[in-house]
């Protein structure tokens, strides 16, 4: 049982696994962390034992249960620092701190991530630094200088005891309106908010949308989702194969070979290309059984031939 990479639930499950895979190890430790925090896949822990014992509390936990693999990297109090997530961690003073981790290949994406350095660095000349390096980053990439010290700024002046306090994110029950995304769209929000009106003339409409829809965009195709996949291409064999679908009344008829023998002049075509009972713009060879002479039959069509044999067997 699993979740296929990439659905919208497939955090949520691994969260859950996690969340009990954790719980039930945890209950039979001895030794435990001072802190144990988890982000998806990436766990950070506070030991306050021996070195020794944490690196059994590791095989412990990477022999609980057979497909999960933990890699651990971590630093002693002696040490300078670890990386975790977008953040290095280090210990001075009997005080964690923190600053900006960001890996080789990063490339900073929009300018609010001042923001985040503001909220990640405790110590401001380093916050300093790599708000520096930053900018340099974005005026590399043609973005305006004035707009990029602007939005620095702007940041910097947000005190960070500000942003390191919890904010509870308000519960919305309005009802999403899910549209695929076009320019010609945008006047959709005025029009439900205008249209309103008439719904709550509606008691029952009333209480069902309280509130204007919420408008929400999903995106539409583009010429990169037309023209790429999301998974490589499995390197197949050439030939005719079944295509093992279920209720495909064509699988049994198909002779899987790369080669095609014609009996009436001897000859063996070669198969180039992999095909299957789903392929479609096909010229096909249909021998029959019945026959002395075992008659052969060449078509063509541009339907699959599951797809053509179902049309016959429905006639």
């Amino acid at each position: 049982m699993g979740t296929s990479m990439g659905t919208r639930f497939a955090p949520q499950d691994a969260n859950l696994f996690m969340a009990k895979l954790e719980e039930n190890f945890l209950s039979t430790c001895n030794t435990k962390p001072l802190t144990y925090l988890r982000y998806i896949a990436d766990i950070f822990i506070i030991w306050t034992d021996t070195e020794q014992e944490l690196i059994q509390f590791h095989k412990q936990f990477q022999d609980f249960h057979p497909t999960i693999n933990l890699k651990m990297n971590y630093s002693l109090l002696t040490s300078t620092h670890i990386h975790f997530l977008d953040k290095t961690i280090h210990i001075r003073e009997n005080t964690i701190r923190t600053t900006i981790y960001r890996k080789p290949t990063d490339k900073p994406s929009y300018l609010m991530q001042a923001l985040r350095y503001n909220l990640t660095c405790s110590d401001t000349d380093k916050r300093n630094h790599h708000l520096k390096t930053l900018k340099a980053d974005f005026i590399n990439r043609g973005y305006n200088p004035m707009i990029v010290d602007q939005c620095i700024h702007a940041a910097t002046r947000v005190p960070r005891t500000h942003l390191l306090q919890y904010k509870q994110k308000p519960e919305i029950n309005r009802v999403p309106l899910v549209v695929t995304y076009n320019p010609q769209l945008r006047t959709l929000r005025k029009i439900a908010r205008d249209l309103q009106g008439t719904l709550h003339k509606d008691e029952r409409l009333k209480s069902t949308f309280p509130d204007p829809s919420l408008l929400a965009f999903r995106q539409p195709p583009n010429l990169k989702a037309l023209i790429t996949r999301s998974a490589l291409l499995q390197p197949t064999k050439n030939g005719t194969y079944p295509c093992g679908k279920k209720q495909c009344k064509t699988c049994p008829h198909i002779l899987t070979s790369n080669k095609i023998p014609i009996s009436d002049t001897l000859e063996e075509y070669i198969t180039h290309g992999h095909y299957n009972c789903s392929t479609s713009n096909v010229v096909y060879l249909i021998q029959c059984t019945k026959c002395i002479t075992g008659g052969l039959y060449i078509g063509e069509t541009g339907q699959s031939p599951r797809k053509r044999n179902k049309h016959h067997y429905n006639q």
